[in-house]
C-alpha cells in the first residue's frame, strides 16, 4: 500500500498539484507524514483526499487513469480436432494505455509485477447437437488451476455467449493466454458481420479486456 500511495502522489506532483502533510525531496514525494489523519491536495479544478487507511478519493473534474487494454478477434476460431486446445487469438488492438503487449497474437505479456483483472466475452456455436465448448486460461503456457469454463450447447448453430472475469497475479513478462476447445470438431467462436434493417455493427467472435487493479509484491 505504501508503494501505491507514493506512486499515485508522485504522478499528481508531476502534474503540478499541491499537497499538504507530505515530505518532498527533489520534487518527489517520499513520505506521508501524518498517517493517522488525512492529507488533502488539489489544484483548484479537482482535488484528492487521502485518509489514514490509505483510501484515495478524487473530487471535481480531476481523475486517475490506470493501465488498460482491449483486444478483439473479428474472424472465426474453429475447432478441427476435439482432442486439441486452440489459442484464442486477436487481430485488433482496440485501445491501449501503458504497458501490456500482445505476443504471437494471443499472449498478453505484463510489463510489471501487478495484479490484473481480465474479462473475456466470446460467441460460441457448434455444428452438432448436445456438444460442449470449453474456455480456460494459461500463464506462461501452463494451465491455471480452476480456470476452465464450459457451456453446453443443445442445438446445432445456436449461438451462446461465454463471458467471465478473473484476477491474475502477474510478474514481469508473464504471458496470459486463453485457450478454447470442444468435444465437437466443428465448434467455433463465431463473428457475425455488420447488417442493416436495423443497422448494427459487426459482432466480434471474441472481445478481451485487461486492466491493472493493484500493485503486487
Amino acid at each position: 500500500m505504501k508503494k501505491f500511495i507514493v506512486y499515485v502522489l508522485g504522478i499528481l506532483t508531476a502534474l503540478g498539484v499541491t499537497y499538504a502533510g507530505l515530505n518532498a525531496v527533489d520534487n518527489m514525494i517520499t513520505q506521508y507524514l501524518t498517517v493517522s489523519t488525512q492529507a488533502h491536495f488539489g489544484n483548484g479544478v479537482g482535488s484528492a483526499n487521502l485518509d489514514g487507511s490509505g483510501v484515495l478519493t478524487f473530487t471535481g473534474i480531476g481523475g486517475f487513469t490506470t493501465s488498460y487494454w482491449m483486444f478483439t478477434q473479428t474472424g472465426n476460431i474453429t475447432v478441427t480436432d476435439s482432442n486439441v486446445a486452440y489459442p484464442v487469438t486477436y487481430n485488433i488492438t482496440d485501445d491501449v494505455w501503458f504497458g501490456v503487449t500482445l505476443s504471437w497474437w494471443y499472449e498478453m505479456v505484463a510489463p510489471r509485477a501487478w495484479d490484473y483483472e481480465s474479462c473475456i466475452s466470446a460467441i460460441a456455436d457448434t455444428d452438432t447437437t448436445n456438444k460442449r465448448v470449453y474456455l480456460r486460461a494459461k500463464m506462461n503456457w501452463v494451465n491455471i488451476p480452476n480456470s476452465n469454463t464450459v457451456v453446453a450447447i443443445n442445438n446445432a448453430s445456436t449461438e451462446t455467449v461465454i463471458a467471465l472475469c478473473a484476477i491474475y497475479d502477474m510478474e514481469p513478462w508473464d504471458a496470459l493466454s486463453r485457450w478454447m476447445g470442444s468435444d465437437d470438431a466443428g465448434s467455433r467462436f463465431l463473428t457475425t458481420p455488420a447488417w442493416v434493417n436495423p443497422t448494427r455493427p459487426l459482432s466480434p467472435a471474441v472481445i478481451t479486456t485487461i486492466k491493472k487493479i493493484s500493485n503486487s509484491d
